[in-house]
C-alpha cells in the first residue's frame, strides 16, 4: 500500500522543507549531534510532572535553586513535606548529597546519580509491567525514557502501608517545544520507536486490548458530547462559556458524528482487529511536559504510568493535534510527524483514516466542556474555548485537505 505523501505531488517549498529538515533517520540511528554552544551548556532542570511546569518549592534553609544541602535534617524536610518515609533512601542504597522538591516529585542527588522519587498513583502490577517493558526496550536498543530504578531487593517500587513509592532515572533537559520543527520531529521519532520496538512484549497484558476499539472510544465521546450540549441547551441562565459552546454546537455535533463514521468504516475496524495480533505499547499521555529534549537533539519520554497496548494512531493523533493547534492548523507539523512515523514503519491508509477520525472529533471543546461540568470552573476555560472557535475555519480546511489526500492514495479513490 502506498504511503500518503509523495514529493512529486507537493509544492516546491514543501519539497525543500522535507529535504532539508525532515530527513528520517534509519531505525535506531540517532540524529547527528549538533555541537553548538547551547548544546554544550548545562540544560536547566525541569519538573517531571504530568503538567510540564517546573514548580520548585523553597522551604527555609533552601539555596537559591531550591536544593537542600546534604545534612540529614535539611533534606529530611522535603520528605516530611511530601509525607515520604525517611527510610526510602536506604531501600535504594542512596547517600543523599542534596535534594530539591519540584511539585510532587523529589529530585535526589546522590553519588550514584540523580533520580526522581515519587508517590505512585499506578497499581504495583503496573509498575512491575513498566519495569519489564523497559528491560524489553533496552534489549532492543531503545533507552529514550526515564527508566524505573530497582531497589536493593530488586523491586521496582517500595510499599509502606497503603502507599507505594518508586524512583526513576532523572532526565535533565528542557520540555519539548512542539512549535519547533526539529524538536517535534524528534518527539515523533521517539514515540514511533517506542511503539515499534515494544511489539512482541506481552507480559501481564491481555491479548485483547481495549485500546484497539478506537471507533467505540469515539462513539462514547460523541455520546458524552451530545449530552453535554443538551445539558447546556437546557440551562436557564447560560454563562459566557455556555454562549460560546452553544454557537459551536451544530458544528461540534456534525464533527463528532463524522469522526465516528470514519472510524467505523469496515476497513478501519478490520485494520484494528489485525493490529491486535502484534500490537505495540502507546504512551497515551503525549504532552510537552512528558517529553524532554537533550542536545543532539534526542527526546526522552517521561511518566509512562498510562502506557498500554494500543494502536499507534492514538499517540500519533495526539501529537499531530497538539502541534497543529500551536501552528494554527498549518500543514507542516502534520507532515513532520507522518514523515518520522513512516521512517520507522510505513503508515497505512487505514492508519491515516483513523488519525483523520481522531482529528475530526472536536477533542478540545469536548475536553473543556467535560472538565467544566465534572471537575471545576475556571475563567481560563472560556478563553480556551474561544481559541478553539477562532481556529475552527483553519481546522476544517486542514481536515478537508487531509481527507482529499487520503482519497487520492486510497484503492478505488474514495473514502
Amino acid at each position: 500500500m502506498q504511503p500518503l505523501r509523495t514529493r512529486a505531488n507537493l509544492p516546491p517549498w514543501l519539497q525543500t522543507l522535507m529535504q532539508e529538515l525532515l530527513k528520517p533517520p534509519p531505525l535506531l540511528q540517532d540524529a547527528t549531534r549538533e555541537q553548538t554552544a547551547a548544546g554544550k551548556s548545562r540544560q536547566p532542570r525541569r519538573s517531571q510532572d504530568s503538567q510540564g511546569e517546573a514548580r520548585r518549592v523553597q522551604p527555609s534553609g533552601a539555596s537559591a535553586d531550591g536544593s537542600m544541602p546534604a545534612t540529614r535534617r535539611e533534606w529530611q524536610a522535603w520528605f516530611d513535606q511530601l509525607g515520604f518515609p525517611i527510610s526510602l533512601p536506604h531501600e535504594y542504597g542512596w547517600q543523599i548529597e542534596r535534594a530539591e522538591r519540584i511539585g510532587d516529585v523529589l529530585h535526589i542527588y546522590t553519588s550514584q546519580g540523580e533520580f526522581a522519587l515519587k508517590a505512585a498513583h499506578a497499581p504495583t502490577q503496573k509498575l512491575t509491567f513498566l519495569a519489564k517493558l523497559e528491560h524489553h526496550l533496552k534489549r532492543k536498543g531503545f533507552d529514550r525514557f526515564a527508566a524505573i530504578v530497582m531497589t536493593r531487593r530488586g523491586q521496582p517500587f517500595v510499599q509502606r502501608g497503603e502507599r507505594t513509592y518508586y524512583a526513576t532515572r532523572w532526565i535533565a533537559g528542557n520540555h519539548v517545544n512542539l512549535a519547533s520543527t526539529t524538536q517535534l520531529a524528534q518527539a515523533a521519532q521517539s514515540l514511533a520507536l517506542f511503539h515499534e520496538l515494544s511489539r512482541g512484549f506481552s507480559h501481564g497484558v491481555r491479548r485483547s486490548a481495549p485500546g484497539h476499539s478506537v471507533h467505540q472510544l469515539l462513539r462514547r465521546r460523541a455520546d458524552e458530547l451530545n449530552q453535554l450540549l443538551a445539558d447546556t441547551e437546557g440551562r436557564k441562565q447560560p454563562d459566557a462559556f455556555d454562549d460560546v459552546l452553544l454557537r459551536l454546537a451544530p458544528s461540534l455535533r456534525e464533527d463528532a458524528e463524522r469522526s465516528v463514521s470514519i472510524a467505523e468504516s469496515p476497513a478501519c475496524v478490520r485494520f484494528l482487529e489485525q493490529d491486535m495480533d502484534d500490537p505495540g505499547i502507546c504512551h497515551l499521555d503525549v504532552i510537552s511536559g512528558n517529553m524532554v529534549v537533550q542536545p543532539g537533539p534526542k527526546v526522552y519520554l517521561l511518566d509512562l504510568d498510562l502506557a498500554a497496548r494500543a494502536p499507534r494512531v492514538l499517540d500519533m493523533a495526539h501529537l499531530v493535534r497538539r502541534s497543529l493547534q500551536l501552528s494554527g492548523w498549518r500543514t507542516e507539523p502534520a507532515y513532520t510527524c507522518f514523515f518520522q512515523y513512516n521512517a520507522v514503519r510505513p503508515v497505512t491508509i487505514e492508519e491515516y483514516r483513523l488519525v483523520l477520525a481522531l482529528l475530526t472529533f472536536p477533542h478540545r471543546a469536548w475536553r473543556l466542556a467535560r472538565m467544566r461540568r465534572t471537575a471545576w470552573r475556571d475563567p481560563a476555560q472560556i478563553d480556551d474555548l474561544k481559541t478553539f472557535a477562532a481556529q475552527e475555519e483553519r481546522r476544517h480546511e486542514f481536515l478537508r485537505a487531509f481527507a482529499q489526500q487520503i482519497d487520492l492514495f486510497s484503492p478505488g479513490g474514495s473514502a
